[in-house]
């Protein structure tokens, strides 16, 4: 192909003090492959800049490397010879390998659709060759210089953003209108187990187990049509989130929207709160539980037996407990020492559970003291149940150094009453019955 012509106007020629701005020292890359046009576009190129600019020719993207010898080129101009030249593959590896660099493209053909698509894989110009004049070359040039100072002053502040994004503890994603996700940092990336690049546009349910997504997708419109701009931890309910292996988990979560030309975008903050749950449920157990012997302690007690009241009232069945006090319990610490006495508590406490039902519930709510919560049971079978405890404790050994400590209780029953208004009541009967046990000479039940 002839090479094309390149227009030098001389009516272009502009006073040469009128020329760029911050000229000097600027680098331009020109890939041209037609000699011809590699020289006049030089020639023209000498004219504008008047020796302030180093131009680096180069006859393809393969020779850029030898061409520009590790300098960043400021501008790129890159010729083609016809819209069948491979010049996404070229804008992309220029895109690739020198980023910073705006790129002009220089064409033989006066093609809006090779145009807008030159635009599209990121030129910032579209030159013809024949058409080139000192004018035409100085404002491209310094619109792709200015463009690429204005690229780095907003590049800056935004690399800046992302930065304390993705420093960010907890996780952060950003949703569109449609429900799919926009931003993933690198917290929620952890968090969740997925890249980023593995989430953006994909649906938000994604990252929630299956039961709740159509919930959520609820709760995302009522918010979006809500006044209030967000809603902050303290202000919702806990979250499960899954990760990409399935593992479900529990999140606090704070979410925000803001109108955009493209409809509401929404963020969201989210904190694995999966330690904390499991700290607190902890403090719970151990507040509930007797340390000792791993039973509920009175605290727990009392809360499951004023369910079971309720239950029983409401249904009207039978709910009755029983009161146990180990015999002469001071005696034993005080003769073999706590370490014997904890050992009486603990056997005492294996031995109720090997008559007990599964629904029944022990507990400790003194240093001797048990009680033995038995729903769907009168007052004539808790007394039996009451006697083969009885029976059963008093065939327990304790092992000490080469003796068998016998250990035996005092069980007094009651049974709730329609009449009762609290649990008090009837503790308070078997509390009654326990003490004449004793009185009447241990080991037995009343």
């Amino acid at each position: 192909m002839p090479a094309t012509p390149i227009c030098v106007n001389p009516q272009a020629r502009e006073n040469p003090t009128n020329t760029l701005s911050r000229t000097a020292n600027v680098k331009i890359l020109l890939i041209e492959s037609d000699q011809t046009d590699a020289a006049l576009i030089s020639a023209l190129l000498e004219k504008v800049f008047q020796g302030d600019a180093d131009i680096l020719p180069a006859g393809s993207v393969d020779e850029m490397d030898d061409a520009l010898q590790g300098a960043q080129a400021d501008v790129i101009l890159l010729g083609l010879q016809s819209s069948d030249d491979p010049w996404r593959d070229a804008l992309a590896r220029l895109t690739e390998k020198q980023p910073q660099a705006s790129v002009i493209v220089l064409a033989t053909e006066d093609n809006d659709q090779l145009a807008g698509d030159v635009f599209d894989a990121g030129a910032v110009e579209y030159l013809l060759k024949g058409q080139l004049t000192i004018g035409w070359m100085r404002r491209a040039i310094n619109y792709a210089i200015h463009r690429k100072h204005l690229f780095e002053s907003t590049r800056k502040p935004l690399k800046q953003l992302v930065g304390i994004i993705n420093l960010s503890a907890d996780a952060i994603v950003s949703i569109d209108a449609e429900h799919c996700i926009t931003l993933f940092n690198l917290a929620a990336e952890e968090m969740f187990g997925y890249t980023a690049f593995e989430v953006l546009g994909l649906p938000l349910g994604i990252l929630l187990p299956e039961q709740y997504r159509a919930i959520h997708e609820e709760h995302i419109e009522s918010f979006a049509k809500e006044a209030s701009a967000a809603r902050r931890m303290n202000e919702r309910k806990e979250l499960t989130g899954m990760r990409r292996n399935g593992e479900m988990f529990p999140a606090e979560i704070s979410i925000s929207k803001l109108l955009s030309p493209e409809g509401v975008v929404f963020t969201a903050i989210i904190r694995d709160i999966t330690d904390r749950k499991r700290v607190y449920e902890q403090m719970h157990n151990m507040a509930m539980t007797d340390p000792l012997t791993g039973i509920a302690n009175r605290r727990r007690f009392l809360d499951i037996v004023e369910l079971e009241l309720q239950r029983s009232r409401r249904y009207h069945h039978p709910l009755s407990l029983l009161l146990i006090d180990i015999d002469r319990f001071k005696d034993v610490n005080d003769t073999y020492g706590h370490a014997i006495g904890d050992q009486t508590l603990r056997s005492v406490t294996s031995a109720f559970h090997e008559l007990m039902r599964d629904n029944d519930m022990v507990a400790r709510i003194g240093g001797d003291e048990f009680v033995i919560l038995l729903p769907e049971t009168d007052e004539k079978f808790a007394r039996i149940l009451a006697q083969r405890l009885c029976d059963h404790i008093a065939k327990v050994d304790i092992p000490c150094n080469e003796e068998h400590i016998g250990i035996t209780v005092c069980i007094g029953c009651g049974m709730v009453k329609d009449e009762d208004k609290s649990i008090e009541e009837a503790l308070e009967r078997a509390d009654q019955a326990m003490l004449e046990s004793k009185r009447m000479g241990r080991n037995r039940v009343l």
